[in-house]
């Protein structure tokens, strides 16, 4: 008995001995022996032949990966696209798509329990750059070559390189002084035109309108304000119009007034 453990011992340290030179693999099912497969270094192939990483999928056709909720009926679908259209109408062949479906109504959720950033970025291993970055204080910066780049204030998004789009629209909240119809109440005080000709004259710039040399040191304009500002010299200028009207009817008078007293002699 003591020789046989010997032996069953000794048999059991050459085969760990060994362990590390011997291929393992189990087969489970699959239409081929080359399919659905766990070998040594722990790398699991499912619809793979020898599997690279911890969890090497093959889809063919199908997705590849789902998480669901059977009881809420909602999922995600995680997936290499074969063929163009291929489980979403947008998606073409070499895309990877992560879909969300079932019959639930739900979001979509990515986020970050830490203080870190959400990064996405393009380019290969060696050329890898962040596109666009969601920060832990809700700023959302977008471009290249984003780096360290902080953005001023309080404002949530900064775009590098510029915007285009077709629409822009500003919202007033509940401020009516937001807008400039100010300028028409009865207590404005509109500048009287002799004042203003000296102002534009040695500040060369409009009145209550910052200077280029203002909008450079602090760092750009606020387009919500400029358009208010803008629209405040818009009116000034229909009050100077309406101002100049009546000067040149009053005019009109005293120069009919005049002619009749010519004609009368």
């Amino acid at each position: 008995m003591k020789q046989f453990s010997f032996i069953l011992l000794t048999t059991i340290a050459i085969l760990m001995l060994m362990l590390p030179s011997i291929k393992m693999e189990a087969q489970w099912g699959g239409s081929t022996t080359n399919t659905g497969k766990i070998n040594r270094w722990g790398h699991v192939g499912i619809g793979v032949a020898d599997p690279q990483v911890r969890l090497d999928i093959s889809n063919d056709n199908s997705p590849a990966i789902r998480i669901s909720d059977q009881t809420l009926g909602s999922s995600i679908f995680l997936t290499a696209i074969s063929t163009d259209g291929f489980y979403s109408n947008e998606a073409k062949a070499g895309d990877v798509a992560l879909i969300t479906g079932g019959s639930a109504t739900g979001n979509l959720i990515i986020g970050s329990r830490s203080s870190d950033n959400i990064l996405f970025t393009t380019g290969n291993w060696s050329t890898e750059e962040t596109r666009m970055s969601i920060g832990a204080d809700g700023k959302i910066k977008i471009g290249s070559n984003l780096g360290t780049l902080e953005t001023p204030g309080n404002y949530k998004l900064y775009v590098k390189d510029g915007i285009l789009t077709e629409k822009i629209k500003v919202a007033l909240h509940d401020d009516p002084n937001n807008w400039a119809d100010y300028v028409f109440d009865n207590d404005y005080e509109l500048m009287p035109l002799q004042q203003f000709r000296k102002f534009i004259t040695t500040h060369k710039h409009l009145p209550n309108i910052p200077s280029s040399q203002e909008l450079i040191d602090g760092g750009g304009v606020e387009l919500m304000e400029m358009t208010r500002l803008q629209m405040e010299k818009i009116e000034e200028l229909s009050l100077y119009i309406l101002q100049l009207d009546e000067r040149m009817k009053k005019l009109e008078e005293e120069n009919e007034e005049l002619r009749n007293q010519l004609d009368a002699k």
